[in-house]
């Protein structure tokens, strides 16, 4: 299996993952915790695979190309900006042809952190302003649109730096 395969294998595994885990939470308010906490888990499960394989590429290409700098020498405003800064101005992929989808990707990564770091709880408008993304109170509520055009712009990102 190569590493689009594998790409690909892992993002349809959250799709199933998710589509199952939805289907026993649905009959709950939208904005309970309970509802939104499968979508809650999706945001962070399609974030790690994106991170992890955007890594695995990053080191694939510089073994490859027999680089001397990897993708920790290369600073960004956060994690997903040096990873991209890495293959544009290191490994010399023209990522401009996935702009879309890396502007959408960093949109998952504000919505993840606030999962992550404060419990899916936001007072912050900007979160808001997010397609897709709503606050109850200060509860986020994520519709399952954002959560399918996450996975599919994640996979459209990872696939074009892989094979560029």
């Amino acid at each position: 299996m190569n590493i689009c395969e594998q790409i690909e294998f892992d993002l349809t595994g959250i799709k199933k993952y998710f589509d199952l885990i939805c289907e026993k939470f649905d009959e709950n308010p939208e904005w309970s915790y309970c509802h939104g906490s499968a979508r809650y888990n999706a945001v962070v499960d399609i974030y790690g695979c994106l991170e992890f394989w955007l890594k695995r590429i990053c080191d694939f290409r510089m073994d490859k190309d027999a680089l001397k700098l990897t993708h920790k020498d290369i600073r960004g405003k956060n994690d997903l900006s040096g990873l991209n800064k890495y293959l544009e101005k290191v490994v010399r992929i023209d990522m401009s042809l996935v702009n879309k989808q890396y502007f959408q990707l960093q949109s998952l990564r504000q919505v993840r952190n606030v999962v992550i770091h404060s419990g899916a709880h936001s007072e912050e408008e900007k979160v808001n302003k997010i397609e897709g993304v709503s606050l109850a109170g200060t509860l986020l509520i994520i519709s399952p649109a954002f959560i399918e055009s996450s996975r599919i712009n994640a996979r459209e990102y990872l696939i074009h730096a892989a094979t560029a």
